[in-house]
This record gives structure tokens, sequence and C-alpha cells, in this order.
């Protein structure tokens, strides 16, 4: 049965390692020795949140998502379904949200939904937990993200400086009344598909040949985070600079809101990046973490609603992220 009543971010919370990076750290010191290729496109980071070796970014999911349904007003039992993802996780199946599903106590009703468009995983959650509940399908649901990707990119390669380690949740349900609560008003999105493997996760062959147990084997790193130097700039120059401010801007056109009456939550991808989206869609409130935390993939977008709810002045809240499908994503929020 649809609900009559609008579902709403009921509950949010963060979760990040202490141990922060700055550029001072000796893992830096190859790139400024050596200056690789694409460094100009990821200038303007200053501190990074780092797990230590023996923290799991697990541990954070759980506590972001125990505060969040607290918040929300909830049990842990009264959780009807989790989605979420971990970037990096353990396997490659199945997700680790499935390990912060049994250290949170879930119960074994709740379906687990990995989510896993890099970046746009937390709109895209928000969009599916929302539609779910407006048609009746789910009661509360709990939207969970971490990033450890600190662990997962390459010290002598230009996108390591912008890593940070970072869980977040939110919970999505009917506000039990009408408190300071978001809902979701209408969405926008631009697929650029055909720049498919511009960006990627994956293993760097060593081009090392060897036999193993009487079988050829060839040696591989574990999981990277890998860019094409060139197709990255000028994807940021074709793509980045245009898109994501333009389905911000249509989806608020749509809705008859002015830029000066949103406040603005997004992905930060890069310093530059960012600035040329908030330059073009002239948020009246700006949310970001870009000098403190860096790029938590994932987590970026829900880490900021938790970190700055109390300081929204706006009645909406515009959330834009892209990602390395390609595509961008813009999600338009109003206060109930």
């Amino acid at each position: 049965m649809r609900n009559s009543n609008k579902p709403a971010i009921i509950g949010w919370a963060a979760s990040m390692p202490q141990d922060i990076r700055t550029n001072e750290d000796r893992v830096f010191d190859w790139l400024k020795e050596n200056q690789p290729s694409g460094m100009g496109l990821f200038e303007g980071f200053k501190e990074r949140r780092v797990l230590k070796p023996w923290e799991s970014i697990v541990d954070h999911m759980v506590t972001a998502s125990k505060e969040a349904i607290e918040k929300a007003q909830l049990k842990v039992e009264d959780i009807d379904l989790v989605l979420g993802t971990v970037i990096k996780s353990e396997f490659e199946m199945p997700d680790e949200l499935t390990k912060m599903h049994l250290e949170l106590g879930l119960p074994h009703r709740c379906l687990i939904i990995p989510v896993t468009n890099t970046a746009n995983n937390f709109t895209t959650a928000s969009l599916m937990a929302h539609a779910l509940i407006n048609q009746g399908m789910a009661k509360n649901i709990l939207i969970a993200f971490g990033t450890n990707m600190t662990r997962h990119v390459d010290y002598h390669t230009s996108q390591c400086v912008s890593m940070s380690d970072a869980a977040a949740a939110t919970v999505m349900g009917i506000p039990k009344n009408k408190k300071n609560y978001f809902s979701i008003l209408d969405h926008e999105a631009y697929v650029q598909s055909s720049s498919y493997g511009t960006f990627s996760l994956a293993p760097y062959s060593l081009g090392i040949e060897t036999r193993y147990e009487g079988q050829d084997r060839s040696l591989f790193t574990k999981s990277l985070l890998q860019l094409n130097v060139q197709r990255v700039t000028d994807l940021f120059k074709r793509f980045g600079h245009q898109f994501p401010a333009q389905v911000a801007k249509t989806v608020m056109e749509r809705q008859g809101v002015r830029s000066e009456e949103v406040a603005y939550i997004s992905h930060q991808p890069t310093p530059k990046q960012y600035e040329a989206w908030v330059d073009e869609i002239k948020p009246g409130q700006v949310l970001n973490s870009m000098r403190e935390f860096a790029n938590m993939l994932p987590a970026t977008i829900p880490v900021n609603l938790a970190h700055f709810y109390g300081d929204i002045k706006k009645d909406y809240l515009l959330m834009l992220s892209a990602g390395p499908e390609v595509q961008t994503l813009a999600v338009l929020l109003k206060r109930n």
C-alpha cells in the first residue's frame, strides 16, 4: 500500500578515523620528488582521515549506523532493508556490507542490497529508499557507506593525494512528527557511458609470469584506483565542468526553486572541479569539508550531511554527485 506521508531522512551520523594525514606526510615524498603526470588535477587538498593498520572501516559504519538509528528514534530490529557498500570490500563478493549487517545485529528479514555506482552511491540509494517506502515496500531503510581507499591507491600516482577514509549512515522512513527533516522532491541525471574505463578500481599487472603448482601464473597488485590522465583531463573539461551543474540547474528550474534558496552538498572529487560546480550553480549555502576530509567517495555526501546538518539554513537541500560510470545525479530535497 502506497504511503500517504512522505518518506524523509530521519536519522544521520558519521564516523571517521582519528589519524590525520597532511601534505607533509612522508608517504607523499616520492610524488614531490618525481611529479608524475596529473598532479595538477588534484591540487588543493590539505588533510585526509586515514585508518590505522588494524582499524576496519566496517567498525565505523556500525558506529554511524547505531547513531543514525537512535537519532531516528528506532531500534535495530525496526530496520527492514539496508542499502550501501564498502569501497573497497575485503572480498570481491560478498560486499562487506554483510559484515556490517552481522555486527550491527540487523534482523534476518533485513535484506542487504549493495549499491556500487561509485560516488553516486548515496544519492542513488536515497532515491531507491524513497521509492520503496513511498510504495509501501518497506518502512525503515538504513543507508550505510564506508571507504578505506587510502589502502587502495598507488602512492606513485597523482590521485593518491585525494583519498580519505570515512563512514556514514542515514535512515529513511516516515517521520513521526514534523521535526527538522528533509524529503526528496525531485532528481535529474546525465549518463555518459562512452567514457567507460576512464576511471577504474582494478589490479595492476606486474608484468611477471611465474609457475605455481604446475600452472603458469601472472602476478598482479591488489585492486588500486587507476585513471587515464589524458582522458581524465579531457573528461573534467568536457563533462565535469558542464553536466553536473547542468543537471542541478535543471532539477531546480523544474521545481521553481532559485539557486539562492538551496543549501548545497556534493561529491568532492577535486577542488577545481568542485569550485567549477559552485561557480555555475551559485547555491545560497555551500557546505563542504574538502580541506579537512578530502574525497571520501561514497561517504562524502552523507558525512557532510551529518557534519553540517545543524548548520543548514535553507529549506531546500541540493545533493550533487558524479562518478566514474561516467554519470552525474542531482537530488533536490525539501524540509518538511
